[in-house]
């Protein structure tokens, strides 16, 4: 028996075959075609998801690489003085804080000495 004739008795038996068939290669083919869309978005939104994280990353370490400079010059400025009271601290933070251009000095200022007898639990 010849394939071609094979092939026409099985369409002719069963005529709903080449639709069905068709039905199935359209939907492989529409699948494979969104998984490949929403993995090339999703690979997308993970490479912008690095980039931000890298750019934050930076702005953090430029901001302690600032502060560390910061509290250098402070040490380095009160290791030359003999006494250093609130006053000259509270104005060297002053200054500090006016400088705003390059980061910021939040975490420099004074703070009471205080034993562990005087914290409250």
């Amino acid at each position: 028996m010849y394939p071609e004739r094979r092939a026409r008795r099985l369409l002719a038996a069963y005529p709903r075959t080449i639709p069905i068939v068709i039905f199935i290669l359209i939907a492989a083919i529409t699948a494979l075609s969104i998984y490949s869309i929403e993995r090339s978005e999703r690979e997308s939104d993970l490479a912008k998801l690095r980039e931000q994280a890298q750019v934050v990353a930076s702005a953090l370490e430029r901001r302690g690489a600032v502060m560390s400079s910061y509290l250098r010059a402070g040490a380095a400025l009160f290791g030359t003085m003999e006494e250093v009271n609130p006053q000259v601290f509270d104005r060297f933070v002053g200054n500090l804080r006016a400088d705003t251009s390059g980061g910021s000095s939040d975490g420099v200022g004074w703070a009471p000495l205080l034993r562990r007898d005087e914290i409250d639990a």
